[in-house]
This record gives C-alpha cells, structure tokens and sequence, in this order.
C-alpha cells in the first residue's frame, strides 16, 4: 500500500535509479522503532547526573558527549543494529526503486540469481561468503582499537589480532 506512494514521490523527487532512493525511505521507516528505544534509553539517565554536571560548569554539548551518549551505548547499539538488519533483509525498495545495475544492492543481486528454473545455489552462496567475509573484515578493523586499547593488550596478554606473546607475570 505504501509503495505506490513512494514510488510517485521519489520519481518527483529526481531520486529514482540512485541510491538515495533506497536510503531516505529506509531510514525513514526505522524513524519510529529508533526514536521509541532510544527516548526509553535516554529517560533512564537520572537527574542528579545532569545536575552534577550542570554544577560542574558543563555545557550541554559536553552533557551529551560526556554523559548522555555513553550511556545510551546498549539503546545506539540496538537500534544500530535492528535498523542494519532491517535494511539488510530489504528487497522491495531496491527492487522497486531502482533499475540499474550500478545502483544494485547485494538484494536484488542474490534475488537476480535466482531463474524461473530455480536458484543457483552455488553462484548465490558464493556471493554470500564474499559479502560476509568482507562484513567481518571491516568490523575486524573496527575492533582492532577497542582491544588494542585494553589493559590486556597493552600488557601483551591477549590480542586476537597479533601473533601470540609471551605471558608476563602481569597476567
């Protein structure tokens, strides 16, 4: 029901056949869960914590930086991730809103691998190893400077990411 709307309103827009196409309206429809769970998250931080570091001189960006944003990490996170599985697991944006191969998403790509035959299952699993594997890489990266920046680490106890060390009596 929603789509035929949408679709009007991107092709108005000049988005349609661009990727932009597909991020605004999914961005869009995780508005609503993102802003649920993030304002629960957020309510929890008590007063007395504003309070101190309103006496404290802090401004209310530094209120942000500093107090509110670290404790919303498990809300950021949730919502990171839902709003991530749910633009992952969606076909009929991209389907709908766009035409060219250059603006294809891994979606329409694996949903392209399939015939009125049936699946290449070995071209489609193939592609999902691929993909996956370039996810893990990058959130390897991501992870490096976290664990590098441990005590453990520092003290060469434990890093999944260099070749074994020697243990300290640290340890």
């Amino acid at each position: 029901m929603i789509i035929v709307p949408l679709y009007v309103m991107v092709s108005k827009f000049g988005l349609y056949d661009s990727l932009w196409a597909i991020i605004l309206p999914t961005a869009a429809f995780a508005m609503p869960v993102t802003l649920l769970v993030l304002v629960g998250t957020m309510r929890d931080i008590s007063e007395e914590l504003y309070e101190s570091m309103a006496i404290e001189g802090a401004s209310s960006a530094q209120m942000l930086l500093r107090l509110v944003i670290p404790l919303s990490k498990g809300g950021i996170s949730t919502v990171s991730v839902f709003a991530g599985l749910a633009a992952w697991n969606g076909l009929l944006f991209p389907l709908i809103l766009t035409q060219s191969p250059q603006n294809q998403v891994l979606t329409t790509g694996l949903w392209n691998l399939s015939s009125e035959y049936g699946v290449d299952v070995p071209a489609t699993l193939a592609a999902l190893t691929l993909s996956a594997s370039s996810a893990a890489a990058r959130a390897a990266k991501a992870a490096t400077p976290q664990i590098s920046a441990c005590p453990a680490a520092k003290a060469n106890c434990w890093n999944p990411f260099s070749p074994p060390a020697p243990r300290s009596s640290s340890c």
